[in-house]
Formats: structure tokens, C-alpha cells, sequence
């Protein structure tokens, strides 16, 4: 009995280390096996691009209201280019109306007055520019080219000495060393005096009789516009109250105007009207009642006015010497 325990200890052991040096070298193969894949992982890991980052809010806003803003910024990108496709960037549209209530003592008449036609009755003290309906549109190009035009059914300058126009301005501005400096061109409404001719801009009811009478309509033809820090000067070659020469007359006219802004609340100006222009009666009857038409009449205006303005008080006047003799 003694002899067989060591036996069988001694086959137990030999059986049992050959088993744990089995098992050390499979889990030492797994191990190995887990790191080469870690590695591999790694290696992906690394080869993988970043995540991207949770947006930050903008100015405070949620990512909602956010997105809503740049919705709304598109959209305006959007009808700013539709806007300047169509034209109507620095597009400026207005306009007025003015119906009136006119007593006249002396015609023995009281009643509306509102679009009547001028041509009907002539034009007169109590039938002037007031009783319109006027729409202004004025355009600017990026070069710095202006347009207007000014439509007034009946009211205008062209009603005046047409009869049949609605326009009372149609001119263009072009710029041409610089902004300062202006080629104008067009139908335009006379500038002379400090009168203006839209009832609006006029502080009277009616206008005097010596701008009713003798004042120019308006003018049609190119010339310049100069602004040379407190001085304006523009003058214009073409036609005065015609908008164009009739047969056999070939003789035009000079316009010009010059202003001095002495202040913020005085200033005068000056202008002129040199050449040959048109009647308004455009037919005479000779000794014999026949009617043959007429011709224009040569004129020669100078004028001088000024202004002071300050509170309440506005004080204007205006000096005219007019010459002038009719050829047939």
C-alpha cells in the first residue's frame, strides 16, 4: 500500500501538467488573437472621419428659429434680384390730386373744377395749373442717369401749348465728367421765376398775371446742368412752348437759368430767353378776314428774382424785362 500512493500521485501530476501548459497556450493564442483585432479597430477608428458638430445656437436663436431666419434672408435675396430684373430698383412713383372749388365774380361763375381741358376756354388766371391729376415717375440708374416723366390729363404744360398732350415733363439727365456736370435733353417745364407751376408747390391760390402772361411754358431740347458748389446753372437750346418748328422755321431758341444759395434761408437767380418762339394763337385773319397762319415772334427775356425765407416769414420777388416782335 505504501508503494501504490506515490504511483498514482505521481501519474496524477504527470497527467495534469501536460493539461495546464495546453491551456495556457490557447488562452495565450486568443489573447493574442483579441489585441490583433483591438488594433485593427484602432486603425479604423483613426481612418474614420470626425463626427460633426452639434450646431451652435446663432445670436442666441434655436436652430428652428435659425433656420427660419436664413429662409427669410434667402427670400429677400431673392425678390431684390427679381426687383432690379424688372427695373424698379431707385424706381420712385407719386403723385397728387387736387379737385377745386372756384368762384369767379366777374364770369359770373361758381362751381368744381377738376381735369377740365385747358384748350376748351384758353388758359387763364382762374384756369391754370390747379384741378389736376398728376402721377411722376422718376428712375435712377446705377450709372446715375435720371429719367422722369410726368403725366397731367388736361393740367400740364402740354395741354397748354398742344391741346391734346398729357405730359407736363419728359427729360433725362446724364451724367458726364461727373455727377455735377449733366447733359439734360427733353421736355421741360420753363424754370424762369420763383414761381413754381404744380398748384402744390405754389403758396398762392392762383399765380400773378406777369407769370400767367409772359412767363415761358416750357422748353424742348438739350442742354447742360452744372452744380459748382452754391452755383447751378443749366441752359437749354431748342424750342419755346413748341414741340416742334413748323414748316420754314429754322431759327432756335437759347434758355437759361442760374441760381446762388447764398444761405440756408436767402438766395436770387437769374434767367433768360433768347430766339424765336411760338404763338399761342396760332391763326390771324388779314384786312381781308382771310386767316393765315402765324408766325413765330422773336423774344428776348431777362428776369432777376430772390428769396428770404426763415419762420413764418417768406418774402420773393421777381423783376422781368421782356422784348419782343412778331415775324410772319
Amino acid at each position: 500500500m505504501k508503494l501504490l500512493s506515490p504511483t498514482l500521485l505521481t501519474v496524477a501530476l504527470a497527467t495534469a501538467f501536460p493539461a495546464a501548459a495546453q491551456s495556457n497556450e490557447a488562452l495565450l493564442k486568443e489573447l493574442q488573437a483579441l489585441k490583433a483585432r483591438m488594433s485593427e479597430l484602432e486603425k479604423k477608428l483613426q481612418a474614420a472621419p470626425a463626427p460633426a458638430e452639434a450646431p451652435k445656437p446663432q445670436w442666441g436663436m434655436t436652430p428652428e428659429q435659425a433656420a427660419e431666419f436664413n429662409r427669410i434672408a434667402n427670400k429677400t435675396e431673392a425678390l431684390e434680384d427679381s426687383r432690379e430684373m424688372l427695373g424698379f430698383k431707385n424706381l420712385k412713383v407719386s403723385g397728387y390730386m387736387d379737385p377745386a372749388f372756384i368762384y369767379n365774380k366777374a364770369q359770373n361763375r361758381a362751381g368744381a373744377q377738376f381735369l377740365n381741358k385747358v384748350g376748351d376756354d384758353g388758359y387763364n388766371y382762374d384756369n391754370s395749373y390747379f384741378g389736376a391729376a398728376v402721377i411722376d415717375f422718376q428712375k435712377e440708374t446705377d450709372s446715375g442717369v435720371k429719367w422722369r416723366l410726368t403725366l397731367s390729363p388736361n393740367r400740364g404744360v402740354g395741354s397748354v401749348f398742344d391741346g391734346d398732350s398729357i405730359v407736363q415733363e419728359a427729360s433725362v439727365s446724364i451724367p458726364l465728367t461727373d455727377l455735377q456736370t449733366r447733359l439734360i435733353a427733353g421736355q421741360i417745364p420753363d424754370w424762369s421765376g420763383y414761381e413754381y407751376l404744380p398748384a402744390t408747390q405754389n403758396k398762392l391760390i392762383t399765380h400773378n398775371l406777369l407769370f400767367d402772361f409772359t412767363i415761358p411754358t416750357a422748353y424742348t431740347g438739350v442742354g447742360m446742368d452744372v452744380t459748382s458748389g452754391k452755383w447751378i446753372t443749366k441752359f437749354l437750346v431748342g424750342n419755346m412752348n413748341k414741340s416742334k418748328k413748323d414748316a420754314g422755321v429754322t431759327q432756335p431758341m437759347l434758355a437759361y437759368r442760374v441760381d446762388y444759395a447764398k444761405g440756408e434761408f436767402n438766395g436770387f437767380g437769374f434767367a433768360g430767353v433768347h430766339g424765336n418762339a411760338a404763338n399761342f394763337s396760332e391763326n390771324m385773319a388779314d384786312t381781308d378776314g382771310n386767316v393765315i397762319p402765324q408766325g413765330e415772334s422773336r423774344v428776348d427775356l431777362f428776369e432777376i428774382d430772390g428769396y428770404f425765407i426763415r419762420g413764418d416769414w417768406t418774402l420773393q420777388g421777381q423783376l422781368v424785362a421782356i422784348f419782343s416782335s412778331f415775324e410772319r
